[in-house]
This record gives C-alpha cells, sequence and structure tokens, in this order.
C-alpha cells in the first residue's frame, strides 16, 4: 500500500468516526436545556427577593452542593416582617435545590438577623 493510499483510508477513517461521535450527540435530550431553564427559575426567584420592600439587595451563589443566599435588609425594615419573608425565601431555595444544602442569611444595620439552614435530601 502506497502512503497516499494509507494517508486516504486514515482520513476516512477521521471523517466517519466524527460523524458517529457527532451523531451520538444529537438524538439524546441535552442537559444544557435543564441547566438553562434551572437558572431561569434561581433568577427568577432571586429577583422576586431583590425586588421586595424590605430587601436593599440579595444575591445567590452555589459551590458544589451549597447554595448560599445573602440578603442585606434595609435599616428602616420591621425584622418580624423581614423573618417570616426570609423564612419564605428560604423555602423556595430550598424546593428548587431538594439535592442541595441551601443557606439563608439576612444581614440589618450591620447585624445578622436571620440565618436559615436547610440540609439537603436524599
Amino acid at each position: 500500500m502506497t502512503l497516499f493510499k494509507y494517508i486516504k483510508y486514515v482520513i476516512l477513517l477521521c471523517c466517519i468516526l466524527s460523524t458517529l461521535a457527532f451523531m451520538n450527540g444529537c438524538g439524546t435530550p441535552s442537559q444544557d436545556n435543564q441547566d438553562v431553564d434551572y437558572l431561569r427559575k434561581m433568577k427568577e426567584v432571586t429577583d422576586a427577593l431583590d425586588d421586595e420592600d424590605v430587601v436593599l439587595h440579595a444575591q445567590v451563589t452555589r459551590k458544589d452542593d451549597l447554595i448560599t443566599v445573602a440578603v442585606i435588609l434595609k435599616d428602616d425594615a420591621d425584622k418580624e416582617k423581614a423573618k417570616k419573608l426570609m423564612e419564605e425565601y428560604a423555602e423556595k431555595f430550598r424546593q428548587l435545590n431538594p439535592e442541595r444544602t441551601v443557606n439563608l442569611q439576612a444581614i440589618q444595620n450591620g447585624e445578622q438577623v436571620v440565618n436559615i439552614l436547610y440540609e439537603r435530601t436524599e
């Protein structure tokens, strides 16, 4: 076999393998769609929390199996109303993340007024 024929067969084999590899991913449901949907829901809940009248700013971070919700409450916000609201949002985040630990912390006037921890369920 000449060198030219050998190269031709190698190129043909590479084309076939790359086509098969591409086709393998085409017919399966994409994990990306689920991730996008999850992120959209998390953003909706985070934005809703951030828009509450007692909230100055809210931020959500995810690292491995831990969701941390950090909330800064307005200085003049009623603590009891804020605590009740934070419990509602902690539950919403827990429902979106049952396989992760959720920790919601709220700060007002430099002191922590709420610290809710939901351990992950499996």
